[in-house]
């Protein structure tokens, strides 16, 4: 019979292992600005981030024009050399264009 020692062992080693799965499938928080309480179901649902607003979208040149449509989360920017970058939805995806 094995040692108590060597089964403990196994299920640390198995818990560990399923919790790092489960941890490198979670996606990040939908709004990396809102603030998180602890312990709350926001709090195990998405990873702790740190400079979360990191991951959003930069638009590093200048900007000649920025539109954005009322009541309504589409926004467009027209950068220099006649690049339009349009931003939709709450995770902001961009979407890059060529006039």
């Amino acid at each position: 019979m094995r040692s108590p020692r060597v089964l403990w062992f196994g299920l640390a080693l198995l818990l560990f292992g399923l919790f790092t799965f489960i941890a490198h499938r979670q996606s990040p928080r939908p709004d990396p600005f809102q603030p998180v309480q602890a312990l709350s179901w926001d709090w195990w649902q998405y990873p702790l981030e740190r400079n979360a607003f990191k991951r959003l979208p930069v638009v590093t040149s200048n900007l000649n024009d920025v539109f954005a449509l009322p009541n309504s989360e589409k926004v467009w920017a027209v950068r220099d050399e006649g690049m339009i970058v349009s931003f939709t939805g709450e995770k902001m995806q961009k979407r890059v264009m060529w006039s």
